[in-house]
């Protein structure tokens, strides 16, 4: 995702959560993890991650993508594509909202072509009166525009058009390119329009095409400088064992790829690999862009917002040449650890079909090359996350991939802190269980944040909502990716800076001003260590000091040392008489405590409940739920399976509506099944309930050879048609 806030001092919060350090590639070891960063917006554009990439840009608020109004002076509308295009352009609207905003494809500085709704171009009729239409998909000469803009005031702007005229606006429903430009700046001059820009994508074609003839050397001075040697020493040492590297398509075709791109990435790339060895990283390589743009994003160079990838054959067959080509290059690479076929492709843009033969086909050519190297297929967003689950299950090494961000979406902006982590406890830990299953393929979460709408958070509250998310995603059977590693838009550190709603809050500037502990930790010294802990206590609020240690026969070596926090309390002192203490709760009778309370209120009829009340009570309780308890049930069974997409039930009822069948499988048991339904176990209870049912649970044993339960059901019947009805929901509930 192209448009997450974040910063490689939050990266760095998160990696001292992780726990240990690899130093395998771990491709036999079956409970390896990957836990890696993504390095976004280094070899794919993401003007977010870098806004100063872009600062050099002649009229960066006219790069390709952005929306352009024009509103006439004389009249005071707007220019408008009549019907949205396939007709002529008209100046009769009063508000800009659809069909008045043009979009901006980018010849150079100055020249411009103009894209309305429809998707056609605007451009000059020469045999009829020069009027002004869109009617062609296809633009040329007579479709580019140059717009000059006033000096003195860059909003007011004239169009030049290829036959040496200027727009100008004759009447409401007459746009004619018959103005000689002259008569100045005026309300008066019918060429004159005021414009306004809506911001566009800012990805690798607008940085490109933006800078035109400087593109080549600004990119590579970005691609040397943004990521380097060191930070990838920076990962390798804090935690992490991979990296994931979005490319774009034009990778392939480095040193001369067609324009706007420029050539220099493949050589990155190739760098990122040997640093990726030296430091024993893997790497997993992401088309992050694909011809055409297969979400209309800025990370996926989409040129104005459109999504083109798929709808040809050849856009189809150009990203699998890409493939190839980076499956072909690394293949013998002992740091390739993946290939990633596709990322984020979005429905209902890129159909189902589509992207299912488009992943066949690409794990094909990738297996040419390389037997051991994950295939990574990325869930379309917007469409079920379960969607690809069959298609991984009968391919070898193949990863789905799934992205989880508390963001884009309103509800999550209204949350606050705590409600963040109990979705990510709850929901997300339900829509994660969906698809990491012991029988399924591989999930890899390719790309999550600590990021969120919350105003005012503290740097311990970003902390709390990055160490729920580790915990979770960590269960994921392929590993986890961070996004991302850089981030220009934060600040660099203070001591305390202040936000803008003037609530201050803790920025650390590098690793080691984090003191997070995590278990295997190595330090390279004890005084190192000693250091270490005292600043974590002190960022928490206690000291550290040192206490008891073991040392070698030699009585040099230290072996194992202590070291405490200042809260860790005290025994409770020993008592030396000789004499087992046992100490015991004093309790008052029944008769006692209704003594008690007749003296308190002053007589028995004061006292407010006795045990006939509570017997009136209940009697009371069991008259009103009467016949509706199984509705009760039902009912509350519904309300789990709304705050659980993944809770499911089932039950069944005779004629005289009885309830003779039920059955429910919680989120929890079907984790469970997933850890541990290699063998399983169903037996039924002697004994009945009240209504005459029987409780079956399906269960299994953990590695601690401790029962769990997988699911369970009532039954009021040991039939075989029973029993199938069971098995068929268990087998429906968990997969």
């Amino acid at each position: 995702m192209a448009l997450i806030l974040s910063t490689r001092n939050l990266v760095c919060i998160l990696i001292f959560c992780c726990s240990v350090i690899y130093n395998t590639y771990g491709r036999t070891d079956p409970s390896f993890r990957v836990k890696a960063v993504n390095l976004g917006g280094w070899l794919v554009t993401e003007g977010w991650i870098k806004p100063s990439l872009f600062d050099g840009i002649v009229n960066r608020d006219f790069m390709d993508g952005a929306g352009l109004q024009f509103k006439s002076v004389t009249v005071g509308k707007y220019l408008c594509a009549e019907l949205g295009g396939g007709n002529i352009i008209v100046a009769n609207r009063s508000d800009a909202s659809g069909w008045e905003t043009f979009t901006a494809w980018r010849i150079n500085e100055t020249s411009y072509q103009l894209r309305v709704f429809n998707k056609q171009f605007i451009g000059v009729d020469k045999n009829a009166n020069n009027v002004v239409l869109a009617t062609t998909t296809v633009p040329g000469e007579s479709q580019t525009f140059q717009i000059v803009r006033n000096s003195d005031n860059a909003n007011r702007v004239k169009i030049k058009a290829s036959n040496g005229f200027f727009l100008q606006v004759r009447t409401e429903e007459i746009v004619t390119a018959d103005h000689n430009g002259e008569s100045g700046w005026g309300d008066t001059n019918p060429s004159v329009f005021v414009v306004n820009s809506i911001k566009g994508g800012e990805g690798e074609f607008q940085v490109t095409n933006g800078y035109g003839p400087k593109a080549a050397q600004v990119m590579r001075e970005h691609w040397t400088t943004f990521i380097t040697e060191q930070d990838f020493k920076f990962i390798s040492e804090n935690g992490l064992n991979a990296v994931r590297i979005p490319v774009g398509w034009w990778i392939a075709s480095d040193p001369t790829p067609p324009k706007p791109y420029v050539g220099g990435s493949l050589a990155a790339l190739d760098n990122a690999f040997k640093w990726a060895k030296k430091y024993s990283l893997l790497v997993i390589v992401d088309l992050h862009a694909a011809p055409g743009s297969q979400n209309g994003n800025d990370h996926s160079a989409s040129r104005d917002g459109s999504l083109e990838w798929g709808k040809t054959e050849s856009t189809i067959q150009q990203t699998l040449d890409v493939i190839d080509f980076l499956s072909a290059r690394y293949a013998k690479d002992s740091s390739f650890y993946a290939i990633e076929l596709l990322n984020e492709p979005t429905a209902p843009g890129v159909s189902l079909d589509t992207v299912t033969k488009y992943y066949r086909d690409g794990y094909d050519v990738v297996r040419k090359h390389s037997s051991t190297a994950y295939v990574i297929m990325c869930n379309r967003l917007s469409a079920d996350n379960t969607e690809l689950l069959s298609l991984g299950r009968g391919l070898d090494r193949v990863v789905i991939d799934v992205h989880y961000y508390n963001l884009f979406a309103e509800f999550f902006d209204r949350m606050t802190v705590q409600q963040h982590i109990d979705y990510v406890n709850n929901n997300r830990s339900a829509e994660l269980s969906t698809v990491n299953t012991s029988n399924g393929p591989l999930i890899l979460v390719g790309e999550w944040v600590a990021e969120w709408g919350v105003k005012g958070a503290t740097k311990e509250d970003y902390q709390r909502f990055g160490s729920a998310q580790l915990a979770l995603y960590g269960r994921a059977t392929f590993g986890w990716a961070y996004w991302t590693h850089k981030n220009e838009t934060k600040v660099q550190y203070q001591a305390y800076t202040e936000s803008p709603g003037g609530n201050k809050y803790y920025i650390p500037s590098s690793v080691g001003e984090i003191v997070i502990p995590f278990t295997h930790q190595v330090f390279e010294s004890l005084d190192k260590g000693y250091k270490f802990y005292k600043d974590y206590g002190r960022l928490g609020g206690f000291s550290v000091r040192k206490t008891t240690e073991k040392r070698d026969d030699d009585g040099e070596t230290i072996l194992l040392k202590h070291y405490v926090c200042s809260r860790e309390g005290f025994n409770d002192p020993k008592d030396d008489s000789g004499d087992k203490v046992v100490q015991r709760r004093q309790t008052a009778s029944q008769s006692t405590s209704f003594s008690f309370a007749k003296e308190l209120a002053s007589g028995y009829s004061n006292v407010g409940a006795t045990l006939r009340d509570f017997r009136n009570f209940n009697r009371d309780l069991k008259a009103f739920v009467g016949e509706k308890d199984r509705q009760m049930l039902i009912d509350k069974f519904k309300v789990n399976q709304e705050n659980s997409k993944s809770f499911y039930f089932a039950y069944d009822v005779d004629s005289a509506g009885h309830l003779t069948k039920l059955f429910w499988a919680d989120p929890i048991g079907q984790r469970n099944f997933e850890l541990y339904g290699d063998a399983v176990s169903f037996d039924a209870t002697f004994d009945t309930n009240k209504y005459n049912m029987i409780f079956a649970p399906f269960t299994g044993v953990d590695k601690h050879d401790k029962c769990v339960t997988f699911a369970a059901c009532l039954l009021s019947q040991e039939s075989i048609e029973d029993y199938t009805w069971a098995f068929d929901h268990f087998v429906k509930s968990l997969g």
